[in-house]
C-alpha cells in the first residue's frame, strides 16, 4: 500500500494514504490532498497507481509548475520510494506504508504520521554540504591544471576548511572525497610556508645583508613557491553555519581565475562574459530573475541548488553562471517624505508600480514629512526622444582661443557657458575656448534628443575668464577643461529642484548614479569628434561599459571608446583612469587648429 509524506514549510509532516489508484492535490477543496500556501496551484499535479504498483506523477496546468528532483515537470513520469516533489513550498515523497496492525475494541485508531523537519534539514548541514561542493570544485581544478600552488587555497580560508573537515557529515552518504582531503591538506602546508616565510623576513631584517642572503636559502622549504592565486570577494552569506566563526568572511563563490599579470598595459584584465552575483530585492520572484537575464529557472536553480519554489530572501545572491543579458543592477534609493507627498507621485517619480512600492516598504502605512522610505529602482536603457527637435548651430567666436596646456595656460577672450534648459550650471567659473564652449552646447542639446532622460545634467567648473590656476585643480587652465557630475537615476533630482542652487542638490553617489545616462551623455561628447579624454575612476568604467553594451555600442566603439577591460594604465579608449573621479567625469577638449601651436594637446592628466 502506498502513502504519500507531505512536509510543509514549517518543516512538520503528514502521512496521508493512497484512497484510490488516483491521488489530487491542490489548493481547490474538491482535490485529495488540499495543500494552502505560495505557490500552490488550485489543481497543481495529481499521482496515478497503475497496474503493479507502477506510480505515476502529473501536472495539471499550474501556474509555478511542479518540480520532480530539481527538475521541472515537463511530462508524466514514473516515481518511486526514492523521488521527492514540491507542490509550492511543500514537500512531497511517496512511500511504501508497513502492513497496519490489526486494531481491536472500540478506541481510536492510531494516528498515521510523524512530524519532523526534512524539507532542507538544519542549516548547518547545508552549509556543510554547500562547502563540500565548493571545494570538490576547486580541488577538481586544480588537479586538472596540474596541481599548481596558485589554486591552493588563501592563508584565510585553510581554517573555514580545516573546521570544515574536523565537523562530522551530516549523514553516512556524505563522504569525503580523498582529492578533496588532500587539497586541504596541501593549501595547509603551503599557508604554512607563506607563515614560515613572513617571520623570517621579520626576523632577518636585523642581520646584515650577506647573513640575510644565508638565512633565507637556509629556512625556505621545499616546494612550489608560486603565488597564490587572488580570488575576489563574496559578501554572500550562504557559507557560513559551522563555519561563521570567521572574522573575514571573504568566501568566494566564484573562485575566477585571477587577472593575468602582463607588462603589456592593453592587455584585458577583466572578464566581461563571466557569471554574474545577483542580490535579490524585496519581493522578487525566481520567474523575474530568470527573465532579466534571458536564462531558464531550471538553470538558476541548478546554479544554486535551490529549491524553486521556496521563498527568496532579499539581500542573499544567486549565481547566474551564464546570463545571456547583462542589465545594470537594481539601486536601492532612500527617499525623505515631502508634505504632499502621496504613494501615486512617489510611484510615477521613480518609474515603479505602487504596489511594488508599498510592498519595498512593509511597515510604512501614512507617508508622513520627514520620514525615510526605501525605492528599488531598476535602470533601463534609453531610447531617443521623440519627437525629435532639430539641434541648433552654436556660432563660433575664434577670438577666444585656449593658450598653452591645461596644466600649464590661459585663456584668450573666453566665453561664458550660457544658461540653458539643456543642463545647470553649479559654478562661476564656466568660461572656455570658442571651439570647446561650442562642441560641448552641441553634445549636451545632442544628448537631450538622443536619450530620453528628464533629469538635470550639472555643469561645475571650467575655467577663470582668463584662465590660469583655478582652486583647487591643477589643470582647468586653458578653457578645454570641464566637470561634469554624474547623472542621477530618476527619481533623485526632481523638477521643482532645478535652479534652487546647491541647498537640495549634492554630487550622486554609489546607487544613486544612472550610468546609461552617463554613457548617452559620454557618447554625445565623443561623437563632435572635439574630446581628447574623458576621465573617471577605472573601477567606475565597467558600469559605463555594460550600459554601453546594453544601448547598442558595437565591439568597436567599446574598444575605441573605453578603457576598461584594459588596465587602467592603458593608453586606449577615450574614456581614461583618474583615481577618485567616482562621481563626475572630467571631460577633456582638443586643440581647435586654427589655435595651434599656440594651444598644446597634452595627455597630463587632471590631477583635480
Amino acid at each position: 500500500m502506498y502513502s504519500l509524506r507531505v512536509t510543509a514549510p514549517d518543516g512538520t509532516t503528514r502521512t496521508h494514504p493512497f484512497p484510490g489508484t488516483q491521488v489530487t492535490i491542490g489548493r481547490d477543496a474538491s482535490n485529495t490532498i488540499v495543500l494552502e500556501g505560495n505557490g500552490v496551484s488550485a489543481f497543481h499535479c495529481m499521482i496515478e497507481v497503475q497496474a503493479g504498483g507502477i506510480c505515476t506523477l502529473k501536472e495539471r496546468g499550474s501556474t509555478n509548475g511542479t518540480w520532480l528532483n530539481g527538475r521541472k515537470l515537463e511530462e508524466p513520469t514514473r516515481i518511486g520510494d526514492d523521488d521527492t516533489f514540491y507542490v509550492g513550498t511543500y514537500l512531497v515523497q511517496v512511500t511504501r506504508m508497513a502492513p497496519m496492525p490489526e486494531h481491536r475494541g472500540t478506541g481510536p485508531l492510531p494516528e498515521i504520521g510523524v512530524s519532523g523537519p526534512i524539507l532542507r534539514g538544519p542549516a548547518p548541514h547545508r552549509a556543510w554540504r554547500d562547502m563540500h561542493t565548493k571545494l570538490l570544485r576547486w580541488a577538481e581544478e586544480w588537479d586538472i591544471a596540474e596541481r599548481p600552488a596558485k589554486l591552493l587555497l588563501r592563508s584565510e580560508e585553510v581554517p573555514k576548511a580545516v573546521r570544515w573537515l574536523a565537523t562530522p557529515p551530516p549523514s553516512v552518504t556524505d563522504d569525503v572525497p580523498s582529492l578533496v582531503r588532500e587539497y586541504i591538506a596541501q593549501s595547509r602546508a603551503a599557508a604554512s610556508r607563506r607563515t614560515t616565510l613572513g617571520l623570517v623576513g621579520a626576523g632577518v631584517g636585523l642581520v646584515a645583508l650577506a647573513g640575510l642572503t644565508t638565512t633565507l636559502v637556509l629556512v625556505w622549504p621545499k616546494g612550489s613557491d608560486e603565488p597564490v592565486a587572488s580570488r575576489g570577494t563574496d559578501t554572500s552569506a550562504e557559507d557560513t553555519g559551522a563555519l561563521e566563526d570567521d572574522d573575514d568572511d571573504e568566501d568566494d563563490d566564484d573562485r575566477p581565475t585571477p587577472p593575468p599579470t602582463s607588462d603589456d598595459d592593453d592587455a584585458v584584465v577583466e572578464n566581461t562574459e563571466g557569471p554574474i552575483e545577483h542580490t535579490i530585492i524585496p519581493i522578487e520572484t525566481i520567474d523575474d530573475i530568470a527573465k532579466r537575464y534571458g536564462v531558464a529557472v531550471d538553470d538558476i536553480v541548478e546554479w544554486n541548488l535551490i529549491n524553486p519554489d521556496a521563498k527568496l530572501e532579499p539581500g542573499t545572491t544567486l549565481k547566474i553562471e551564464k546570463p545571456v543579458k547583462r542589465p545594470l543592477p537594481q539601486v536601492k534609493v532612500d527617499v525623505t517624505i515631502e508634505a504632499g507627498d502621496t504613494w501615486r507621485d512617489l510611484a510615477t517619480r521613480f518609474g515603479v508600480d505602487v504596489t511594488r512600492l508599498r510592498a519595498y516598504n512593509p511597515g510604512v502605512e501614512a507617508l508622513a514629512p520627514a520620514a525615510k522610505i526605501t525605492v528599488w529602482v531598476d535602470p533601463k536603457p534609453y531610447k531617443p526622444r521623440e519627437p525629435r527637435q532639430p539641434i541648433p548651430e552654436f556660432h563660433i567666436d575664434k577670438s577666444a582661443r585656449s593658450i598653452g596646456n591645461p596644466n600649464n595656460g590661459r585663456l584668450d577672450n573666453g566665453i561664458k557657458l550660457p544658461e540653458s534648459d539643456a543642463y545647470t550650471v553649479v559654478s562661476p567659473h564656466v568660461y572656455g575656448s570658442a571651439y570647446a564652449m561650442a562642441s560641448m552646447q552641441k553634445a549636451l542639446a545632442t544628448f537631450r534628443q538622443d536619450v530620453d532622460y528628464d533629469g538635470l545634467i550639472i555643469v561645475s567648473d571650467m575655467s577663470k575668464k582668463g584662465g590660469g590656476h583655478l582652486d583647487p585643480h591643477k589643470s582647468h587652465q586653458a578653457g578645454r577643461d570641464v566637470d561634469i557630475w554624474l547623472p542621477s537615476v530618476r527619481g533623485v533630482y526632481r523638477k521643482k529642484d532645478k535652479g534652487v542652487g546647491l541647498k537640495k542638490m549634492h554630487r550622486p553617489v554609489g546607487n544613486e548614479i544612472d550610468w546609461y545616462a552617463t554613457f548617452g551623455l559620454v557618447r554625445a561628447l565623443i561623437q563632435t569628434g572635439a574630446v581628447k579624454e574623458v576621465y573617471l575612476d577605472w573601477s567606475r568604467q565597467k558600469y559605463v561599459y555594460d550600459a554601453a553594451r546594453n544601448m547598442g555600442a558595437t565591439p568597436q566603439q567599446l574598444d575605441e571608446w573605453i578603457q576598461y577591460p584594459r588596465k587602467q594604465t592603458s593608453g586606449k579608449g577615450v574614456f581614461r583612469h583618474s583615481a577618485e573621479h567616482y562621481t563626475h567625469i572630467h571631460v577633456r577638449f582638443k586643440c581647435a587648429d586654427w589655435e595651434k601651436p599656440e594651444c598644446q594637446d597634452t595627455n597630463a592628466p587632471p590631477g583635480g
